[in-house]
């Protein structure tokens, strides 16, 4: 398990940085080239090429802030995380012996789901509790007592 307290907080959060400056770096360096190229066929004066870099440089440090969690590798860690929170089903999982996996809606976002091993199958429209996730793709289970849930196996004739 990973030390916790300050000193690898500030461990991740310069990770997390250096991630996010890492990934700005090319669109700078195709900017400046691009500047280049303009201030050779048509006279770009060179401040006006230092302030655009200046300015494209200024606005990636603004939206930082905004988007850091994004490059954060210990996200589904944070309070963030889907994990234990309650989604609706999109799509039938599990039943008719159909496929186990599906789109669930959690929040006003569709995921990619399947069901946990052993859980019932989920009707269109049940609601089913995160219990995994894997990369985009989430493990769910039925919520105890929903009516959109139904036992796991063939239906009744």
């Amino acid at each position: 398990m990973p030390a916790e307290g300050p000193a690898s907080e500030a461990g991740r959060g310069r990770r997390t940085a250096l991630r996010y400056w890492l990934v700005q770096l090319p669109g700078t360096v195709l900017l400046v080239l691009l500047l280049s190229l303009l201030h050779r066929w048509f006279g770009l004066p060179w401040w006006a090429v230092f302030l655009i870099t200046l300015g494209w440089t200024i606005k990636d440090a603004v939206l930082y802030p905004f988007l850091k969690h994004a490059f954060d590798p210990t996200a589904g860690e944070q309070p963030h995380s889907p994990l234990g929170r309650f989604a609706v089903a999109r799509d039938g999982l599990g039943q008719d012996g159909a496929s186990r996996t599906g789109y669930v809606q959690l929040g006003g976002e569709l995921w990619q789901a399947e069901l946990a091993e052993g859980a019932a199958a989920v009707a269109p429209g049940g609601r089913v509790r995160v219990v995994g996730q894997r990369g985009l793709h989430l493990e769910v289970e039925p919520v105890a007592g929903d009516g959109g849930s139904q036992p796991h196996g063939p239906p009744p004739r």
